[in-house]
C-alpha cells in the first residue's frame, strides 16, 4: 500500500482567529488554535492549514475542502459533511463522535489516535489509514475503499454494509459484534478471535 502523503504546509504559517476568516474562494496557510469556532464556514477551500484545539461544535461547515491540512486534539463531534473532499489530511487525537461524512472523497489521510464512535461514513476513501482509533459503534455503508489500512483500532458493535474489505488486515483490531453483509467481509484478514466473531454473524459456532 502507498503511504498516506503527509499535509504539505508551510514552516511560517500565520496564527490567526477561525472566527476572523471570510468566506473566499481560498484560506491558506494559517494556524488556528484553541479556540472554538462560532461561525458558519461556507465555500471555501482550506489550504496548508493548522487546526489545534480547535471545537467545531457551534459552528456549521457547508461545502468547504479540506487540502494539506493538519487537525491535533479537535473537536469535530456530529459535524455534517456532505460531498466534500479531504486531500492529504491529518487528524490526531481528534474526536469525530457522531461525525457525519456522506457522498464525500477522502484521499491520502490519516486518523491516529480519533475517537470515531458512532460516527457515520458513507465515501470513497483512498490511500486512508485509521491507527490506535475508537471505531466502535461506526457505520461504514457504501463506500469505496482502496488502499485503505485500519490497524489496532476498536470496531466493537461497528456495523458494515456494502463496503468491501477485501484485501484489509483486522487481525489487530477489536470486531466483537461486528455486523455485515457477506460481500463486504469477504476476502478480509483476520485472526481466530476474528473469525469466531465474523462466523456468529452467519450463526455458524466455531470449536476451538
Amino acid at each position: 500500500m502507498k503511504k498516506s502523503l503527509k499535509p504539505i504546509i508551510k514552516d511560517d504559517i500565520k496564527k490567526i482567529s477561525i472566527n476572523s476568516i471570510t468566506n473566499e474562494d481560498k484560506i491558506e496557510d494559517f494556524l488556528f488554535e484553541n479556540e472554538e469556532c462560532v461561525i458558519t464556514i461556507k465555500n471555501v477551500e482550506f489550504n496548508g492549514c493548522v487546526f489545534k484545539n480547535v471545537s467545531f461544535n457551534k459552528c456549521a461547515v457547508i461545502d468547504t475542502d479540506f487540502i494539506d491540512c493538519s487537525f491535533e486534539s479537535c473537536d469535530l463531534s456530529n459535524i455534517d459533511i456532505k460531498e466534500k473532499l479531504f486531500l492529504r489530511c491529518s487528524f490526531k487525537n481528534c474526536s469525530l463522535v457522531g461525525a457525519s461524512i456522506i457522498e464525500s472523497s477522502i484521499k491520502q489521510t490519516v486518523f491516529l489516535e480519533c475517537n470515531l464512535k458512532y460516527a457515520n461514513i458513507s465515501c470513497t476513501l483512498k490511500d486512508v489509514s485509521f491507527i490506535n482509533s475508537l471505531m466502535n459503534d461506526i457505520r461504514l455503508f457504501q463506500n469505496k475503499l482502496n488502499n485503505v489500512i485500519i490497524n489496532n483500532c476498536d470496531l466493537t458493535n461497528a456495523e458494515v454494509y456494502n463496503t468491501s474489505l477485501k484485501n484489509i488486515d483486522l487481525s489487530t483490531c477489536k470486531i466483537d459484534g461486528i455486523n455485515a453483509d457477506m460481500d463486504s467481509i469477504k476476502g478480509v484478514t483476520t485472526d481466530m478471535i476474528g473469525v469466531i466473531h465474523l462466523a456468529r454473524i452467519f450463526g455458524v459456532n466455531v470449536k476451538l
